[in-house]
């Protein structure tokens, strides 16, 4: 029975002791927007000096439904300490979990790391940017004046923030943060006698999706 005993104990200590330390979630970093469906996830996972080769999973959900399945294991060992690269093809727009988990190849515990990170896949420009105010041909004799328009985005589940180069004059006068499918106001003074040119020249999303055709042009004197 003592020798039982011992052998149960040893077997404990070899799997306590040979384990997978802990697991790094190295990129995408946590909250990355990327403008392209193929992203790229790299983990890494550590073990005690005695164990040199590990297994490493990639698992990989969608926020909305709450899960977060396997996606893909390595398809050899890693080295204790190296980076893994999982490349996940054709993703489609929307939010996603991920996270890795990592097993020696002595067949310990599977260790997990105990954060999911978040990465949002955006592939769509910004599709429209509609002037709502100066109303085109104004005549005014205020020297300050507010213009407000808005800019959307066909990934608002979210409220994704774009930022927009407000133009005067064929030149950027300000780059204003705006919020995805909401009415954004920006006040310019000093406007001079004469007939003056504004609008939008372009928006980028937070994924840096830029949509370059910008809106109408319209003139106010």
């Amino acid at each position: 029975f003592i020798l039982f005993l011992v052998t149960i104990l040893a077997i404990m200590a070899y799997f306590a002791f040979s384990g997978v330390n802990y697991v790094l979630l190295d990129r995408p970093a946590n909250g990355t927007w990327s403008s392209s469906a193929n992203v790229n996830f790299n983990c890494t996972a550590v073990t005690n000096e005695s164990e040199t080769m590990v297994n490493i999973s990639l698992w990989l959900g969608t926020i909305a439904s709450g899960a977060l399945p396997w996606n893909q294991t390595n398809q050899t060992a890693a080295l204790n300490a190296t980076t893994t690269n999982f490349s996940v093809q054709n993703i489609l727009n929307g939010a996603y979990y991920w996270s890795c988990k990592a097993t020696n190849t002595s067949g310990s515990p599977v260790t997990s790391n105990l954060t999911n990170y978040t990465v949002y896949v955006d592939t769509a420009v910004p599709h429209t940017i509609a002037l709502n105010s100066l109303d085109n041909g104004l005549n005014t004799s205020s020297t300050a004046l507010n213009f407000n328009w808005t800019a959307s985005d066909a990934f608002n589940a979210f409220a994704a923030t774009m930022t927009c180069n407000l133009t005067i004059d064929r030149v950027i006068n300000k780059t204003v943060t705006v919020i995805n499918g909401t009415m954004a106001n920006y006040s310019i003074t000093n406007f001079v006698n004469g007939i003056h040119y504004w609008n939008i020249s372009s928006c980028n999303d937070s994924a840096l999706n830029k949509n370059t055709t910008g809106s109408e042009l319209r003139h106010f004197t």
